[in-house]
């Protein structure tokens, strides 16, 4: 395989929506080496590569989606299929390393290169994200035709398969994820944005738009354009956080800044043990320890938290859990209980038993999916220790044994849902805090002995005050977070009148019924753009693509009409995946038989109950 050749970008940079996807996208020409074995015997090589999908990508059979009129490969379906399989791999690669790519793809054709001995052409639609990296599709989309090839020529036994899984985490996810922008609350959220046919883009720095025109938003990681920069800033720092909590007059724990060991001494002293020593500006429990109970290990605590920063908190430790509150838009979305890593009790196995069949199944996982290892080290066993457990103790049915001393993205944890239990008047609490910080997106670290209790009966305290954040991969937050968000699902209604100038007629009439019906309406043609008030606007952009962009990235424009007399987005791709509606009015010149304006005209056709209108007759 020798190159990809790109097509559907527009004269800003942009891709555009070709063959109807519903992601922007573009065009892949691979260049492939057919196995031999799929050429001689392709039914039962065909079954050895879908065996190995399944079982080492749990990539499960799909229908093979092609263009309308697609022909069939003289080789049969058989290598039309080995194709398909490579775009579907080439999908997995990227989401692997969180690219929110969730369409594999359209197959073109599949055939023979005939200036070069056993090369095949696979030609394909796929879908692209602008601002992205071109070396990371080009290296996915090699890679799973060179994966292909290794697996319908390789017997899937398990060993195989764990060798495979365990090179592609090596040289694949650890050593192109540092290209990638990421967030650990991004790929969930556009995924939920994909499956609900909510519009996205992605805008740079791991920075996405999702929604169009006056239902537009931009979110990175858990945070969102409504939230406060200054909020965001205050939030960042641990000291700023308790400050302006504490002047609100909401709990806080007691605490010190400090910069020097002695002073951390004098400071444990002034407080009263035990304490915690962190960082005033990291995140994840970077540099954290918690219950210190004399010099010894302040002065451990000390020298590790000085890895990861200067700027130094002590505190004194309240007793409890941490639970995280999620608000959104001044309503408590969901609570969850933060335990450290652990294992739970069946009552019949000993905790080391419990550690050996967790991390079993882990193993049983693809590297890319598996949870942080369950430890079993001087650490654990001083925290099984804490709590009167060993590893050979047999924790009580649902009893858990804890390995680590709090929950902390560098060593996972459990978390548990207590929306049920939480006390209103926590929840008022967690509520007023995010608007303190004037966050409509927040986590709300609450440290509590029972969330069932209000904060001021049981000595509760805010811990901190999170800026975008992460909470758990539940369908059912995700629902609560884009209703808030994207109660329109973050469309506007978009109208494509394909003429000249009866069309540009027709189109200041709709325009006119939007306006009425409280839509602001813009009207744009590939060299012309009209406001909703009938003004013309000046727009620094290059044809119908960039000009329909502009005007939904802005967010007074309520609806769009688009009046089509111009190919040119049959070069570029849509600006959007489907128009509500397309109407075809009398004055359209072009020939009924013209191939590109067919094809074009397919590409907008709506995926709703309208019909096409075609007056042209």
């Amino acid at each position: 395989m020798t190159g990809v050749i790109l097509r559907g970008t527009a004269p800003s940079g942009l891709h555009g929506h070709l063959d109807g996807f519903d992601q922007p996208s573009r065009l892949i020409v691979l260049q492939w080496k057919a196995p031999q074995s799929l050429l001689d015997h392709p039914a039962k090589t065909l079954a050895t590569l879908e065996h190995w999908l399944r079982d080492a990508f749990d990539v499960q059979p799909t229908t093979l989606k092609t263009k309308s009129k697609f022909s069939a490969s003289k080789q049969g379906a058989s290598l039309d299929r080995t194709a398909w399989h490579i775009l579907e791999l080439g999908k997995v690669l990227l989401q692997m390393l969180e690219v929110p790519v969730f369409h594999p793809g359209v197959i073109h054709h599949v055939r023979k290169d005939h200036s070069q001995s056993g090369l095949w052409n696979i030609r394909a639609t796929t879908a692209v994200l602008d601002h992205f990296p071109e070396d990371v599709y080009y290296e996915c989309y090699f890679r799973a035709a060179r994966i292909v090839s290794f697996m319908a020529k390789t017997k899937p036994d398990s060993d195989e398969i764990a060798k495979l899984q365990s090179r592609l985490k090596r040289q694949h996810v650890d050593q192109m994820q540092g290209m990638i922008p990421r967030g650990r609350s991004t790929y969930p959220l556009l995924s939920y944005a994909y499956n609900h046919r909510i519009p996205f883009r992605h805008l740079g720095e791991g920075v996405y738009s999702l929604g169009w025109g006056s239902q537009l938003r931009r979110i990175r990681g858990g945070g969102i354009d409504k939230d406060s920069s200054i909020g965001a800033i205050l939030s960042h720092n641990k000291a700023s956080t308790i400050r302006v909590l504490s002047a609100a007059g909401l709990p806080v724990p007691v605490q010190r800044t400090i910069d020097s060991e002695a002073a951390a001494l004098v400071a444990a002293r002034e407080l009263g043990w035990p304490v915690v020593l962190k960082p005033a500006d990291r995140d994840r429990g970077e540099g954290v320890t918690i219950n210190i109970r004399e010099p010894g290990q302040l002065k451990r605590a000390w020298q590790e938290a000085r890895h990861f920063s200067t700027r130094l908190l002590l505190e004194r430790q309240i007793s409890g859990l941490c639970h995280r509150l999620h608000v959104c838009d001044g309503q408590l979305i969901s609570a969850w209980r933060r335990r450290p890593k652990s294992v739970r009790g069946d009552g019949s196995l000993t905790v080391k038993e419990l550690i050996d069949r967790a991390n079993a199944e882990q193993q049983a996982l693809p590297p890319w999916k598996r949870l942080k290892p369950f430890p079993c080290d001087d650490v654990a066993v001083g925290c099984l220790a804490a709590h009167g457990l060993t590893l050979d103790s047999v924790p009580a049915k649902d009893d858990w044994a804890p390995l680590r001393p709090f929950n902390a993205p560098a060593w996972g944890g459990v978390v548990e849902d207590v929306d049920q239990l939480i006390h209103p008047d926590n929840v008022s609490l967690a509520i007023e805090a995010a608007k303190l910080f004037d966050l409509s997106n927040a986590g709300i670290d609450l440290i509590t002995t029972d969330i069932s209790e209000p904060w001021y009966r049981n000595g509760a305290a805010i811990n901190e005050v999170n800026h975008s954040p992460q909470s758990p991969d539940s369908p059912q937050l995700l629902e609560k977070v884009f209703a808030s968000h994207f109660p329109a699902n973050g469309r506007i209604p978009i109208e494509v009148f394909v003429g000249r100038s009866a069309a540009w007629d027709k189109a200041f009439q709709k325009q006119q019924e939007y306006n009425s019906s409280g839509f602001p309406c813009w009207v744009t043609d590939h060299q012309r753009s009209v406001d909703c008030s009938g003004r013309e606007l000046h727009l620094m952009a290059h044809g119908l693509f960039d000009r329909c962009h502009a005007l939904l990235c802005r967010k007074n424009v309520g609806a769009l009409i688009v009046v089509v007399s111009d190919q040119d987005l049959f070069l570029t791709g849509l600006p959007f995946d489907q128009p509500d509606h397309l109407q075809i009015v009398g004055d359209w010149q072009p020939s009924p038989n013209d191939r590109s304006w067919k094809t074009l005209l397919s590409w907008m056709r709506p995926k709703l109950d309208s019909p096409i209108v075609d007056e042209s007759e």
